[in-house]
């Protein structure tokens, strides 16, 4: 589990060049402590349109607090809002 902030988001919905398929979903902004990092890390995680996560991710208000919770894979499997700021 890791706790950031969440500052923003961006809808997404495009055909990558050769692809036929659309990539449709949103990018989450957060921020967070790192290691040998003075100040705060920038991290953008996808959340594709199909996910049980989708839903939750547009329903934030900006900045809050999250604890994100990543697979084996470093893909984000839940989250938890901690704080609205």
């Amino acid at each position: 589990m890791e706790r950031m902030i969440a500052i923003g988001r961006r809808k997404l919905d495009f055909t990558p060049a050769g692809s036929q398929e659309p990539v449709v979903g949103v990018h989450l902004f957060c921020t967070h402590m790192g290691d040998n990092v003075e100040g705060l890390m920038a991290e953008r995680i996808f959340f594709n349109i199909r996910s049980e996560l989708y839903g939750q991710v547009m329903a934030l208000s900006f900045p809050c607090e999250i604890d994100v919770n990543f697979n084996r894979y470093g893909k984000p499997e839940s989250f938890t809002v901690v704080n609205k700021k």
